[in-house]
């Protein structure tokens, strides 16, 4: 079996992972919204 801690810090790595994907996503998505806007007539 693993060490506990070495569990902890796996679950702490995906945890911190997630927020920083959702707010990469989060901003393309924004950034392809205001290109569209400037794109629009």
């Amino acid at each position: 079996m693993a060490p506990p801690n070495l569990n902890i810090h796996r679950l702490l790595a995906f945890l911190g992972f997630i927020p920083r994907f959702a707010i990469a996503s989060l901003t393309l998505f924004v950034f392809s919204l205001s290109l569209d806007q400037h794109n629009c007539p």
